[in-house]
């Protein structure tokens, strides 16, 4: 909702721009005949709108162009860059946008002069007040008025750094000798660099007894409505002012207000005070008129813009620790300000407006949260959604919230999550504020676990519903054979007639709100020790598996993830031990999840499993389901691991019988626990395995389905792994296969592998050659990085054996002239180097003179100079194989 708000808004204000644009072509061009104007508009709203919203203007008399989306500034910038005084201008039409501009520069400029006149009148009137005090004064303490006004003159006279500081420690020592003469002359150096060190010096007068004269005063105020220094001109303020006179300044104290520059800390949240003396000055007017005071706040934070909202949020922060009274009763309006529209960019307003909320709530738990509660019903979808930050904090952090308030804070989150519609903007906020409570406080949830559990089980009904309509808009029968009761059917599917692309978009979206809601729940179960657990099995049994079996499977895969420990589990085995033999279920999800319960128990449970247990995973091993013998075939391939005296010969036969089974869900499973089963079978069981493994790896190659069979690889050659020679012959066929299967991911796991086989097979070194330097071929070396796979394959060449170099000599050195005739010198080098250390130097010259002839007669710079550098590497080679200095560290810097 937010999102589509910020997206009108900038539309409606891009709409404005070019329709602004739009009306001010005409007289711009008439303006002079040498402007062009171009338009340079794109976007949604420029091609439906037909409006200039970008332009650009040149001129061939101009330095330079100027383009904008706000034509009327851009082209005023333009004018008075390099229209004024322009030798070529040629206007076109007296009534244009350009005299206008200079019109208005005109204005601007007489304004300036005028106010310069002004100040400089009231200057040498000032000076002239003080030349004749000057002149009148004679007496002893006149004398020391004298010499203040004799400083004061200094600042009109040079460097004021200095001469400011100066005055400053003056006002603290003698203030009683500043006359009105002397205050409104540094009054007129307000706005200057030093101008925070003579408003010090005011305030250090008027704090001696001095009364602040008009003019100054006037100056000061100034300083409110457009100058820097704004906390030194409010300590002036806070001496100079009585507590009657204040209501009268409320309007430049809002002005004072609204020029507040908290710059980013505002976003950030940093508390460090910066205007101390505002505080104070809002204060002083809260306790001489509370009305007023409260009127002003109340005006800033109804202000809608982000920077506004970030200044406010800022200044109510620093009034909450030194004056909450004053803040406190605007907490409501603090809250409707979530209302306004973010614009998506800097520091986020919403965020300091909950630190606010936040503060407030540390001050005043029960009238914010009250406050909060009356305010949230009446705030937009979007409102709502920021307003989900504050909950989520409270709850999420504990020395924040008081434990009260937790139950109702929870319940309330939870309540709104079951009344939003799913997906909408508010419900993902509430799932994300939830969860990250529950993570990081669960026991906030304990009380309203029920409701959690209710939203699960209405999450997954939904899910299960809408995937049996989803199945049903795909019959197993042809459309000519469907029967009326099929037609009937289908035309009361909510789904019927929705593009495919959308109900699978629905059924994620359903399936997601599945997952985060039992994530949710899984949270607050696994942090209880106690009951909840108790609560599920209740639940469990009060749901009838005839038509809520997927839901019941899904709460039992709740129970397994979210109990860790055995005290708990141990309660659950009853349930689960029910369940494996429901038969109730005609979907067969609540006994498959059953099944899997169990074998978590036997793998990281084991001191739950009880013997009838044990007993129910071999009775299921001939079930007529498929799927549960399946996964009762997994749950059994577990039982080595810490009950191995259960595991029988009487059931391995099935096992192994498993695998010529058509359905992958039965013969997949038997692939999966046989290689762990191994020290049971015996010799015919093994052959039967292994046969039956390899007939699968071949149709499951002929359908392409190459992953998988790269799994039956491995669980064939852990089969034959203790058989030498017959190992050693499968690993070439099956690597060879896979190795050229065309998958390069494949082709490269399967030389990687090869290549980690060697240290413990090195029959298989001649068979690795030819494989690795088939991958280097088509490889080039830019792939090469540390760690990667072409590193390990040249590493292993260097570990090559004398007798293995002699024996593939000719394999090598075809490689070299292949890699040389690519170009690939790098790997050139390093099998050069390799028989380079062997000491096989013959075939190093053999190589070399190969190397020359390859070189053509004419050929480019480029060609030359690469050339030329790899006879320097080969020259360099020969040379550390010729003095036997050649080792890795050499050979790596090569």
């Amino acid at each position: 909702m937010a999102q589509n708000d910020t997206t009108a808004r900038m539309v409606e204000e891009a709409t404005a721009s070019g329709e602004r644009n739009k009306a001010l072509i005409p007289s711009l061009r008439n303006w002079c005949q040498h402007l062009r104007l171009a338009d340079c508009s794109g976007g949604l709203v420029a091609q439906i709108a037909q409006l200039p919203t970008e332009v650009e203007l040149s001129c061939s008399h101009a330095p330079h162009t100027v383009r904008s989306t706000n034509l009327e500034r851009s082209a005023r910038a333009f004018i008075l860059d390099c229209c004024v005084g322009c030798p070529s201008h040629q206007e076109l039409f007296p009534k244009n946008f350009g005299r206008t501009v200079l019109a208005q520069q005109a204005r601007d400029q007489q304004q300036q002069r005028q106010e310069g006149q002004q100040q400089t009148a009231r200057q040498q009137e000032l000076q002239a007040e003080i030349n004749a005090l000057l002149a009148q004064e004679q007496s002893q303490a006149d004398t020391k008025t004298l010499s203040i006004l004799h400083l004061v003159q200094e600042l009109g006279t040079g460097p004021r750094d200095a001469t400011a500081a100066t005055v400053r420690e003056a006002a603290g020592l003698s203030p009683q000798f500043f006359s009105p003469a002397a205050l409104n002359y540094l009054s007129l150096f307000l706005e200057d660099p030093a101008g925070a060190t003579l408003l010090d010096a005011l305030r250090r007068a008027v704090v001696g007894g001095q009364a602040l004269p008009v003019f100054a005063r006037q100056q000061v105020l100034r300083i409110l409505q457009q100058g820097p220094h704004l906390d030194a001109a409010a300590s002036v303020l806070n001496v100079a002012l009585a507590p009657a006179e204040l209501p009268a300044y409320a309007a430049d104290f809002s002005t004072l207000l609204s020029r507040l520059a908290y710059g980013q800390r505002a976003g950030r949240g940093e508390a460090a005070p910066g205007y101390p003396h505002v505080l104070e000055l809002v204060q002083r007017l809260a306790r001489a008129d509370p009305g007023a005071a409260q009127r002003l706040l109340a005006a800033q934070v109804k202000l809608p813009s982000q920077p506004d909202r970030l200044r406010v949020q800022a200044l109510l922060l620093e009034l909450l620790a030194v004056a909450p009274t004053l803040v406190l009763p605007l907490t409501e309006l603090v809250v409707q300000s979530l209302d306004f529209v973010e614009d998506g960019y800097g520091d986020s307003a919403d965020q300091a407006t909950l630190r606010t909320l936040a503060a407030c709530y540390r001050q005043a738990p029960d009238p914010t949260l009250a406050a909060i509660q009356r305010v949230r019903p009446t705030l937009s979808e979007a409102g709502q959604v920021a307003l989900l930050g504050f909950s989520g904090r409270a709850l999420a952090e504990e020395e924040l919230l008081l434990p009260a308030h937790a139950t109702l804070l929870a319940g309330q989150l939870v309540s709104d999550l079951a009344k939003a519609a799913l997906a909408v903007p508010l419900q993902q906020a509430l799932v994300k504020a939830i969860d990250r409570a529950a993570h990081r406080a669960p026991a906030h949830f304990a009380p309203h676990f029920e409701a959690l559990l209710g939203l699960l089980i209405a999450a997954s009904d939904q899910y299960h519903a809408f995937k049996q309509h989803q199945a049903a808009l795909q019959p197993a029968t042809p459309p000519l054979l469907l029967t009326s009761v099929a037609g009937n059917l289908l035309a009361s599917n909510p789904l019927a007639g929705l593009p495919v692309l959308q109900i699978e978009q629905l059924r994620l979206r359903r399936q997601r709100h599945l997952r985060e809601t039992e994530h949710i729940v899984r949270q607050v179960l696994r942090a209880d020790t106690t009951t909840l657990h108790l609560t599920v099995l209740q639940v469990l049994r009060g749901l009838a598996s005839e038509t809520q079996g997927f839901t019941k499977s899904r709460l039992l895969g709740l129970l397994r993830d979210a109990l860790p420990d055995p005290v708990r589990t141990a309660a659950v085995v009853p349930a689960i031990y029910t369940y494996l033999f429901e038969t109730a279920d005609t979907t067969g999800n609540l006994r498959r999840e059953a099944v899997r319960y169990v074998e978590y128990l036997l793998t990281e449970q084991p001191a739950c499993v009880t013997t009838t247990l044990l007993e129910a995973v071999k009775t299921l091993l001939n079930d007529p389901e498929a799927a549960i013998r399946g996964q009762a075939i997994r749950a059994y391939g577990t039982l080595p691991e810490n009950f191995a005296e259960e595991v029988a010969p009487a059931d391995l036969p099935g096992l192994v019988t498993a695998l010529t089974d058509p359905r992958k869900v039965l013969h997949q499973a038997a692939v999966a626990v046989l290689p762990g089963l191994l020290p049971y079978l015996t010799g015919a069981q093994r052959l039967a395995g292994l046969v039956a493994m390899q007939a699968l790896e071949k149709a499951y190659y002929e359908t392409q389905e190459l992953e998988y069979g790269k799994e039956l690889v491995t669980a064939i050659l852990t089969l034959t792994r203790d058989t030498r020679e017959l190992y050693l012959r499968l690993v070439p066929y099956y690597f060879t296969k896979y190795g050229t299967c065309g998958e390069e991911y494949l082709e490269q796991e399967f030389v990687r592998r090869l290549t980690h086989l060697l240290p413990a097979y090195p029959e298989l070194r001649g068979y690795w050659l030819a494989q690795a330097l088939r991958y280097l071929e088509r490889t080039p070396p830019e792939y090469a990085s540390f760690g990667d796979l072409r590193t390990e394959l040249l590493e292993q060449l260097h570990q090559l054996p004398y007798t293995e170099l002699l024996s593939q000599l000719a394999l090598l050195t075809s490689f070299v002239r292949t890699q040389l005739e690519a170009g690939s010198y790098t790997d050139a080098f390093t099998v050069y180097a390799v028989l380079g250390a062997q000491g096989l130097h013959a075939e190093l010259y053999d190589l070399t003179q190969h190397f020359a002839r390859t070189v053509p007669a004419t050929k480019s710079i480029e060609y030359a100079t690469r050339t030329n550098q790899a006879f320097a590497q080969f020259s360099c080679l020969e040379h550390l194989v010729a003095t036997a200095q050649l080792d890795a560290t050499r050979l790596a810097s090569l």
